[in-house]
């Protein structure tokens, strides 16, 4: 999801700093970046700013895995700022964040909610667009991870138009339609996803349900291409790659290619 920096007021803290750190932080130098908000933010004396750039903190220990330290920089934030002004829900969208990448789906989607229903009218001024976006964005994406497909897909077709696309948004509305039964629709926003430039276990799933797509749609040579591409992207020890193996030597015997069936089916059988 793109990152949206928060409330940028005028006061002490050197902004152009603050953005040139960002934008480390965006081009992958997370730990340069993190170093350098944190020196801002020991200066900082105003609340809000200061509450501000411990929420830019907490996103770059959450993109370190270091969750321990995001909750405890959370927690210092808080205090700072009242309950349902701007800056309170940007750190509560973080904090739902925080709990979407620890795999705490329920609590997240309940923090979300309870966002946007107790500071609806907060997140109706326009200095909080971003951060409504992004809880809506996300709260369309826990939907269908917690097999909500029905209620999840008017939620992310509006977020799809959102500026800038996510491609979190593209692959969950092409889970919803799959979950639907929508296989066009489904492909559709995967080849969205992939465009978008989704990487790691993200990409890998995306080709994996776009390899079942094709191959339930007897488009068999797109699914093997699919699932080609899947074992390009796993680790050769990594015993999920049974089920590649599984869907390639089924696809492989549909094309009538019996050899590469058995093959795979001896790789599968092997893990």
């Amino acid at each position: 999801m793109p990152e949206n920096q928060g409330t940028v007021p005028s006061g002490e803290v050197n902004w152009d700093r603050y953005n040139l750190a960002v934008a480390m932080r965006d081009s992958g130098h997370v730990a340069e970046a993190l170093d350098e908000i944190r020196k801002l933010t020991h200066f900082a004396s105003d609340p809000n700013e200061k509450a501000t750039l411990l929420a830019n903190e907490v996103v770059c220990l959450r993109l370190m895995g270091r969750f321990e330290e995001a909750w405890g920089a959370l927690k210092q934030a808080y205090p700072l700022v009242p309950e349902c002004s701007p800056t309170y829900v940007f750190l509560g969208f973080h904090e739902s964040r925080l709990l979407f990448d620890q795999l705490r789906g329920e609590e997240a989607l309940r923090r979300v909610e309870g966002l946007l229903s107790h500071c609806a009218d907060t997140l109706q001024e326009l200095e909080a667009k971003d951060t409504y976006e992004n809880l809506q964005s996300l709260r369309g994406i826990l939907l269908v991870q917690l097999n909500r497909s029905a209620e999840a897909r008017p939620i992310l077709e509006a977020a799809a138009s959102y500026e800038p696309a996510w491609d979190w948004v593209s692959y969950s509305l092409g889970l919803c339609y799959l979950d639907l039964g929508q296989l066009d629709e489904a492909k559709r926003r995967f080849r969205e996803a992939l465009d978008l430039g989704v990487s790691g276990a993200l990409e890998l799933r995306t080709h994996y349900r776009l390899g079942i797509i094709y191959f339930e749609q007897e488009s068999h040579g797109w699914a093997r291409q699919e699932f080609e591409t899947c074992l390009s992207l796993k680790e050769e020890r990594d015993p999920s790659r049974r089920n590649i193996y599984e869907w390639l030597a089924a696809t492989c015997h549909a094309l009538g290619q019996y050899d590469e069936a058995a093959k795979y089916s001896k790789l599968a059988n092997q893990g």
